[in-house]
């Protein structure tokens, strides 16, 4: 099977290209086998990433560019003319202009039909393939006025195996309700037709009412075909598996939030000159110790958060105290509130002079694991820099930094993250507007599918004024 041989997937972004934005008739191969005339006929075209843990994937159709996305991404839906193209796939890593290797496919497109072409599965070196063909003749039609969407289902998580999935109301429960579907682990439904609305979809597994996932706000609009894949995937430093639904609607796909998971949170310490802190927070009903014992260059351990306004979030105040400080008479380092979300995944910095001001400042990561390569996720808690922003480059070990350019630029307290390949470099950081040379440091032994928390900072030990905290999730 080609899918056998095929890899990972990543991020969705379309790309406009000739064969599809300028002329579609320059993808058609011939005459429709069922119908001679059908040279103007035409069908729909999409393609989906679900490899939690593949790198970006380009389609190449008839040799031209079609799309590149990630996970959880999709093409839009593109007219092409019926009949067959061919398909092949590159693998993109990062600092590498050509993937590591191109397998191919091929694809007949039926006229009215929308051809889902859809990788999904756990390993991304051998990803599973399926079209999902949806009949949109009478959709489409001008004189369509039913009032009604067509949806269908598809299980991609091969960790839940067997799951019944509920079509409710916004807001519904499984009270009284009928299953809609009930999927094995590749399956696909029917075609179901529904009213325009918005509604609510819930998982379970199989037979139970343990719900795995809920998804609110579903938007189901009339004339319209929609796609819903139950997904799972892995995070750095967890053993908690992470559920989504991903919607495939006609412009692009979307990883909608689970409101049965709670919110996952760590704590970084990047605070050079103070004793080890602990962390409180309070929901409104006291305050509770999350972390205990933070010393400086530490990241907590992930805590599981609950979230009683599902819609909203709630909002928590944190508080970060001198470890062993009695939170009855002594005053808190750092007060700060946060509105945190179901199903989100945050790191709070405690950063600053522990003789001036110290801060708490949440930052939303994405840890999801990419089995070809690395994630740098760099964060500024240099505090005599707290107006100067970071510029921050990265090479290969020996190499010259002088003929690079920065690779990440950061303001104080933000995060981001940079894909790297696997093996040994060096990091500069310097001042964006200044340009001055602020901290080298060296990171080796980066491996395919690690994720690397670094964060700048002031040095506890003296020295050289800064220094780079490392932890491998």
């Amino acid at each position: 099977m080609f899918m056998s041989k095929l890899w990972k997937l990543a991020v969705l972004v379309l790309v406009s290209i000739t064969l599809v934005a300028c002329d579609l008739s320059n993808f058609q191969i011939g005459d429709d086998d069922e119908d001679e005339s059908a040279t103007s006929s035409t069908g729909y075209f999409r393609f989906v990433n679900l490899v939690p843990a593949s790198p970006d994937i380009e389609l190449i159709m008839d040799e031209n560019a079609f799309a590149q996305i990630g996970f959880a991404e999709s093409s839009a839906l593109t007219e092409l003319s019926t009949g067959s193209y061919d398909l092949e796939f590159n693998q993109i890593l990062p600092n590498t202009e050509y993937a590591r290797f191109t397998d191919d496919d091929e694809i007949t497109i039926k006229k009215q039909y929308i051809h889902s072409y859809i990788l999904y599965g756990e390993d991304p070196f051998s990803p599973e393939v399926l079209t999902i063909q949806t009949d949109v003749d009478d959709l489409y039609d001008d004189e369509y006025d039913d009032g009604q969407a067509r949806i269908q289902f598809f299980q991609a998580s091969s960790e839940l195996a067997n799951v019944d999935i509920y079509l409710v109301d916004e807001g519904g429960n499984l009270l009284n309700k009928s299953v809609t579907s009930s999927l094995s682990y590749m399956g696909e439904s029917e075609e179901l037709d529904v009213d325009q609305g918005t509604y609510k979809i819930i998982v379970t597994e199989s037979d139970t009412s343990s719900i795995v996932i809920a998804a609110d706000n579903i938007s189901l609009e009339a004339a319209s075909s929609y796609i819903y894949s139950v997904v799972s995937y892995s995070v750095a430093g967890s053993n908690t598996l992470r559920y989504a639904v991903v919607e495939c609607d006609e412009d692009e796909a979307r990883l909608i939030t689970n409101d049965a998971q709670p919110a996952y949170l760590r704590v970084n310490n990047a605070i050079a000159n103070t004793e080890a802190i602990d962390i409180y927070f309070d929901d409104g009903s006291g305050k509770q110790l999350l972390f205990t014992h933070l010393d400086f260059g530490d990241l907590s351990a992930e805590a599981e958060i609950t979230i009683s306004d599902v819609d909203d979030g709630d909002s928590m105040t944190f508080y970060m105290y001198d470890f062993g400080a009695d939170i009855d008479t002594d005053s808190a380092l750092a007060v700060e509130s946060f509105e945190i979300t179901t199903d989100s995944q945050i790191t709070i910095i405690a950063a600053g002079d522990s003789d001036e001001d110290l801060t708490l400042n949440d930052q939303v990561n994405d840890l999801s694991i990419i089995a070809t390569h690395g994630k740098l996720i760099f964060t500024h808690a240099i505090d005599n820099e707290d107006s100067e922003s970071l510029d921050i480059v990265v090479v290969a070990d020996g190499a010259n930094p002088s003929n690079y350019e920065a690779v990440v630029t950061l303001t104080y307290l933000g995060s981001e993250e940079y894909q790297i390949e696997q093996g040994d470099y060096d990091i500069y950081i310097y001042g964006e507007s200044s340009g001055d040379l602020l901290l080298e440091y060296s990171l080796s032994n980066v491996e395919e599918g690690d994720v690397v928390n670094l964060t700048a900072t002031e040095s506890a030990y003296g020295g050289a004024p800064y220094d780079m905290q490392r932890v491998f999730y």
